[in-house]
């Protein structure tokens, strides 16, 4: 996003956060990025934090509104979101919940292999929520579980009309955590008493299901003639927080 943000804390039992951006979903395959219309899209959150001390607890609600259309100012797309993040000692736990819709959207009905009728100036929502857990099992390797679902009964946000959900597993291995020299940063993440490292070793496996048969692994640019309703991802990341 391109635009302006503003904070400010009232008190430490409450925070606002707005901002003012361009498009809040923007290509990336473009040289330069650029917007897809004159219109811009506003959001905001307002936290509240009612337990302070050794744990942590902030939950906030928001929401975003904008026209995303290409060369439309019209037909605003909007999501209202909640939050919360609680954080002791070596535990985390931090969930989000959005419920989202837009105005004038269309699309030419599709076929093989995802069958399903266009729509024509319909107003569609959409859900979506995830649940997260991480624990610190010694100083230097937590551990992170995951759970998301996403519904797109109309297929708007998606291309197909399904319920996706994923399960993750992620070991991290705090790297500069073995290395005497590299102490911590004294700063933690966002809402959180989570201490961020320097350098950091991610290993995750997720496992995504849909209950439409919409996961293939048939190379860019061929026909897909067959799918499944399971899909298993596995990544590795090396991070360095500076």
């Amino acid at each position: 996003m391109t635009g302006f943000q503003a904070s400010y804390q009232f008190s430490p039992l409450l925070d606002v956060f707005t901002w003012v951006v361009n498009r809040w979903e923007n290509e990336t395959t473009e040289d330069p990025p650029e917007d897809n219309n004159r219109a811009k899209s506003i959001g905001g959150r307002i936290g509240f934090t009612p337990l302070q001390g050794a744990s942590l607890l902030n939950f906030g609600v928001g929401g975003f509104w904008g026209p995303e259309q290409d060369d439309s100012n019209a037909h605003a797309r909007w999501i209202a979101d909640a939050d919360l993040t609680w954080s002791a000692s070596s535990l985390l736990v931090a969930s989000e919940f959005v419920y989202g819709g837009e105005s004038g959207v269309s699309f030419r009905r599709r076929g093989t292999p995802f069958a399903a009728d266009g729509l024509d100036n319909a107003d569609v929502h959409w859900f979506g929520l995830y649940i997260l857990a991480h624990y610190d099992v010694a100083p230097w390797l937590g551990l992170s579980l995951r759970y998301g679902a996403f519904r797109d009964d109309e297929g708007a946000r998606t291309g197909v009309a399904q319920t996706l959900q994923s399960f993750t597993i992620v070991p991290i291995v705090h790297l500069s955590r073995l290395i005497p020299e590299l102490r911590p940063r004294g700063v933690t993440y966002a809402r959180t008493r989570h201490p961020i490292d320097w350098v950091d070793l991610r290993l995750e496996y997720r496992f995504g299901h849909s209950n439409r048969t919409v996961f293939s692994d048939v190379a860019p640019g061929l026909p897909i003639t067959e799918a499944t309703n399971g899909a298993h991802v596995v990544t590795a990341q090396f991070v360095v927080n500076y």
